[in-house]
């Protein structure tokens, strides 16, 4: 999360939190479990890329839209207040 924050684009395995964070060739590249030929494929994907900007505004409007603290901060509201509501 911290490097796609700073709007550098991430190469990652399809597993565990990655999917939530990168949006497969949108805003980073999302590999096979395990397959480090689509690995490498997506880190030449990302290197040769002629819309490298676009990737990277988009790295960094994904985590501002989606997990900036303040709107985190609402959806543990919202979250407490359903819980408290439907207690």
């Amino acid at each position: 999360m911290e490097s796609i924050a700073c709007g550098v684009p991430v190469v990652a395995f399809n597993t565990g939190g990655n999917p939530d964070m990168i949006e497969h060739k949108k805003n980073g590249y999302l590999a096979e479990p395990c397959d480090t030929d689509d690995l490498s494929e997506g880190i030449r994907w990302i290197l040769n890329n002629k819309d490298y900007e676009q990737i990277r505004s988009s790295a960094r409007e994904k985590v501002l839209r989606e997990f900036d603290s303040m709107v985190v901060a609402k959806k543990y509201i919202a979250l407490y207040e359903e819980i408290l509501a439907n207690g």
